[in-house]
């Protein structure tokens, strides 16, 4: 049992992108729930690299990934039908450090732009006041 656990442990920190780890996408409440989609993945990893561009080396915070239903409905505002449920969204902040070494969050409005003019006609874009919710949706819904 201890080895299970051990492997287990290996893989949630893996890496499955260049950028992201499995871990960073697993739901909050513990239960192991951990699957991303593959094609926000690859729309993250684009965004990632559009803002390295842009800040030198930038990084995306994930605030939320996936999630069980249970932990989905602690969530205040939260749909039942959440795509967080089913491994398509995620809820996530760009940050970098300056000059100065201090932490600096690009500004949610200039990354939910960014956003809509990549991908004008897909996906789930909704900004919040400190983070973007991002999923892969079939019919394109974006709001601020």
């Amino acid at each position: 049992m201890k080895m299970k656990r051990f492997q287990m442990g290996l893989i949630m920190k893996s890496k499955i992108s260049k950028h992201f780890k499995r871990s960073e996408f697993a739901c909050k409440c513990g239960c192991g729930q951990d699957t991303i989609d593959y094609e926000l993945l690859v729309a993250l990893e684009t965004t990632h690299r559009y803002f390295d561009i842009i800040h030198g080396k930038c990084y995306i915070e994930i605030n939320s990934g996936n999630r069980c239903k249970k932990h989905n409905a602690t969530i205040e505002n939260s749909s039942k039908t959440s795509k967080h449920i089913i491994s398509k969204a995620c809820d996530f902040k760009v940050y970098y450090f300056g000059l100065d070494g201090i932490k600096k969050y690009i500004d949610t409005q200039i990354v939910y732009n960014y956003l809509i003019e990549k991908y004008p006609n897909k996906y789930g874009i909704i900004k919040h006041q400190n983070f973007i919710h991002f999923d892969v949706r079939t019919i394109p819904y974006h709001t601020t």
